[in-house]
């Protein structure tokens, strides 16, 4: 069975990363929201994306 994780991320982009790999299994999904006040660069953001090969940023339309 697959679950999706959610995270609502608005500080500490190690602690996300942290997160997402302790809990990194083909079973789970991480869906991950950045808060837009976050001051994250294009690399910050790669170095989330990139942690799992199930991690997907949310990105405002």
């Amino acid at each position: 069975m697959k679950h999706a994780v959610l995270i609502m991320a608005h500080k500490n982009k190690d602690q996300v990363i942290r997160l997402i790999k302790s809990l990194e299994s083909e079973s789970f999904d991480f869906y991950v929201h950045c808060d837009s006040d976050w001051d994250l660069s294009a690399d910050d953001l790669a170095d989330i994306k990139n942690c799992s090969n199930n991690v997907f940023l949310a990105t405002k339309v």
